[in-house]
């Protein structure tokens, strides 16, 4: 299964002994898939081709970024002999893991789309992108730090403070470097977003509290060592664990430690 869409994986196809099905946008596909039919915060739909047939997939997911993980599985189907509209309406509705590009509204309307199980680089491109092109009342970004990246806290940091600070309406840092993202932020050439920035989760939840209302689209989004998701679950309920140095590698809705919201 190769994507067609990118030259270096299209040629490992040259060196294949086996059965070779590629699937992406290019008219000699096995699977083709069009632009997508929709692409916001209700989820992506796009329409495959596979020869004769056709059929559109309704999901959840949010961002265009997931549309080549959508065609690999209906290829991997087909290569097995699913048919088409079998293994369309198996992924019509599949929903996001949680904490990766997840939406979640909370009581007063707000949304918060949870991404902050994964703080590569490579997935904070993506999510900016996706908010780009979301429409809000207001957007609003709620950041920690992110992996992947070997610049020094002060240059990765502050570049993504610039980033963001044209693209919300409001950025919230937090964190024990958040100074060098609140500093890029207030520097940048088209500074847009009204900018905090808090040492302490805790300090951030008592904000988002008081600020978030109907109509707001928030992007939660952090290292997974960072556990902003207690920042969601403040929101929602009580949470046990503020620990400000927590090793453990593990999402915090599956963690006992995070109190009764896990039981």
């Amino acid at each position: 299964m190769l994507h067609g869409d990118d030259p270096l994986v299209r040629e490992m196809a040259r060196v294949n002994k086996g059965r070779t099905t590629l699937f992406g946008t290019a008219d000699d596909c096995d699977l083709r898939m069009d632009e997508p039919v929709s692409n916001d915060r209700d989820g992506l739909s796009l329409r495959v081709r596979s020869g004769s047939e056709s059929a559109v997939v309704e999901t959840q997911l949010i961002g265009q970024h997931w549309a080549p993980a959508i065609a690999s599985a209906i290829a991997t189907a087909r290569a097995l002999g699913v048919p088409l509209k079998q293994s369309t309406a198996r992924l019509n509705g599949i929903e996001p893991y949680p904490a990766r590009m997840q939406p979640v509204r909370l009581k007063n309307g707000a949304i918060i789309v949870r991404d902050e199980y994964n703080g590569s680089a490579g997935t904070l491109d993506a999510a900016l992108t996706v908010f780009s092109k979301l429409k809000a009342q207001r957007r609003i970004a709620v950041l920690s730090d992110f992996s992947d990246d070997p610049r020094p806290p002060e240059e990765r940091l502050g570049d993504i403070g610039r980033r963001v600070a044209s693209q919300f309406d409001i950025a919230v840092f937090v964190g024990s470097n958040h100074h060098h993202a609140t500093r890029g932020a207030l520097s940048s050439d088209e500074p847009h977003a009204i900018v905090h920035g808090f040492s302490e989760l805790q300090a951030g939840v008592a904000f988002l509290r008081q600020e978030l209302r109907e109509g707001d689209l928030v992007l939660l989004k952090g290292k997974c060592s960072n556990h902003l998701s207690r920042i969601y679950f403040a929101l929602t309920g009580p949470v046990d664990c503020w620990t400000n140095d927590c090793r453990l590698q593990v999402l915090c809705d599956f963690c006992p430690a995070l109190g009764p919201q896990t039981t």
